[in-house]
């Protein structure tokens, strides 16, 4: 009687990983949840941090943030460039930031908030520099 019931609940995951794997079933389950918000004109763009090579090489996470965050400043979207930097031993965000903002958009500052631990001080630190500097609308990188 076991050995029935434990097969038939390993055909039963086995079927709805099918259908999770190899049907649109996850896609329309999807639908709605990611927000799609017009991106309008800001006064910076802040990409949140994410580890770094020692050697100064982004890993994916940051490369695809930096990316979006330069495609932003390239589309004058905002004119700064807001980074965080991640506890040694990791390259500098604001070195790379500064290097693809001069190569990509030849627009745009950088401006580094320092080195963060979590996203809450992330948070926290910048605004801090949002309101030192007035700033009210950004657009964020993740």
């Amino acid at each position: 009687m076991l050995r029935h019931a434990l097969a038939l609940g390993t055909a039963l995951l086995v079927l709805l990983w099918l259908a999770v794997s190899f049907t649109p079933l996850t896609a329309r389950l999807a639908d709605g949840l990611v927000r799609r918000d017009a991106i309008a004109d800001a006064d910076a763009v802040f990409v949140f941090a994410s580890k770094m090579q020692p050697d100064g090489d982004p890993y994916t996470d940051a490369t695809s943030r930096l990316v979006k965050g330069v495609e932003l400043i390239a589309a004058g979207r905002a004119p700064y460039l807001v980074v965080s930097e991640v506890p040694a031993p990791t390259g500098s965000h604001a070195a790379l930031a500064r290097a693809w903002l001069a190569a990509f958009a030849h627009r745009g500052e950088v401006v580094d908030i320092g080195e963060i631990t979590n996203t809450h001080d992330e948070a926290v630190e910048l605004a801090r520099l949002c309101r030192g500097r007035g700033w009210t609308r950004i657009l964020a990188g993740t």
